[in-house]
């Protein structure tokens, strides 16, 4: 099959139309922050070419578009692609981990602390895991990654046993004595878990993306058809564009906007309830501990995640395009990131067998 262009979009609205210098773009980052790699983004020696190879593209989370899962879902989602060795893959992308924060692009926000939730939702127990054990081993201590996590030991008490969620397969995992327990606890347990650094850790997946083939284009899409008719050609000023083979959508909060997508149950979700202070919080309480302020918001749907794909036809003569969909994660984004990216390539390799 001759070579194409596969998307992985994270974010419907752009301002600039212009190739990116990875080098250039993470000397500011370099210099403020000492625990980046002097080098910033790499280019690669080497690109992924084979018989079965596809040119895959990535869009990144907006100025215009809040979300979460974008930076993160958009960038994990490229990198499992990209390191499949089947696929080119570009990210079509507004703000970057290089760029200034700002408080519409929420990944740099994220507390990004793994722990588990009692759900009755197996594929998200399954993205969360499958994402946990690739963090773990990343933050494996003495390697290159592991400046990007914290390991620490947490304990967690319910009040009820039905909320525990399966901790027991999380490392150096305890169940506590009833003995033991403080007032109205009725189960405690111990275990290790990571802390997610993560400006640091998204930088740290763009040059691992950069390195591995990869390719980043700043570009401004207002409708999907942009990307189904065109590709990348269509920004780059190329004379003529090619249609892409696939698309995979990992848009978050900005798929309510995207035109010809424009999912309506995606909405802002703030934190839960149990998270906040029994008493009414005020500025004294935390103003000591406060380093900086950032504002964002989860990308929530209702009905949950959309993780699938399906057909639409592209350009005059109408060719069959699969779009892959991975959005929704909430508050779930790096957690289940390396987990809902493996499926989001199952679902992408399924699209195109299909396809030949």
């Amino acid at each position: 099959m001759d070579m194409g262009a596969i998307f992985c979009i994270g974010g419907p609205l752009i301002r600039e139309t212009a190739t990116i210098n990875l080098q250039a773009s993470a000397t500011a980052d370099v210099v403020n922050n000492n625990r980046l790699s002097p080098n910033g983004f790499t280019s690669p020696e080497e690109k992924h070419n084979s018989a079965r190879c596809w040119q895959v593209f990535v869009y990144l989370p907006t100025l215009d578009a809040i979300d979460q899962s974008t930076g993160v879902i958009g960038l994990t989602s490229a990198v499992k692609i990209q390191e499949s060795g089947k696929y080119n893959v570009s990210l079509l992308a507004d703000v970057l981990p290089t760029d200034q924060k700002n408080t519409r692009y929420t990944s740099h926000w994220a507390g990004a602390h793994h722990v588990l939730s009692a759900t009755e939702d197996p594929r998200q127990q399954k993205m969360d895991l499958e994402t946990f054990k690739v963090m773990w081993e990343l933050s494996t201590p003495g390697t290159d990654t592991a400046q990007y996590f914290m390991r620490l030991l947490q304990t967690e008490y319910y009040s009820d046993p039905k909320l525990l969620p399966p901790l027991d397969c999380m490392p150096d995992y305890v169940f506590h004595d009833s003995a033991t327990l403080p007032f109205n606890a009725k189960v405690g347990v111990t275990f290790k878990t990571v802390t997610i650094d993560t400006p640091n850790y998204l930088l740290f997946l763009a040059r691992r993306f950069t390195a591995s083939g990869g390719k980043i284009v700043r570009a401004s899409v207002q409708h999907i058809n942009q990307v189904l008719e065109g590709g990348a050609d269509v920004f780059t000023g190329a004379s003529n564009p090619t249609p892409p083979h696939a698309v995979v959508v990992c848009t978050g909060l900005g798929t309510r906007f995207l035109g010809g997508i424009e999912d309506q149950n995606m909405c802002p979700e703030l934190a839960p309830p149990e998270v906040r202070a029994e008493r009414e919080p005020t500025l004294e309480d935390v103003l000591p501990l406060v380093i900086e302020e950032g504002c964002g918001l989860r990308p929530a749907r209702k009905g949950g995640v959309r993780l699938e794909f399906e057909w639409r036809r592209a350009g005059e003569k109408e060719i069959l395009v699969p779009i892959v969909f991975n959005y929704g994660h909430g508050g779930y984004g790096f957690q289940g990131s390396w987990g809902s990216a493996d499926i989001a390539l199952t679902l992408l390799e399924e699209a195109l067998e299909a396809k030949v």
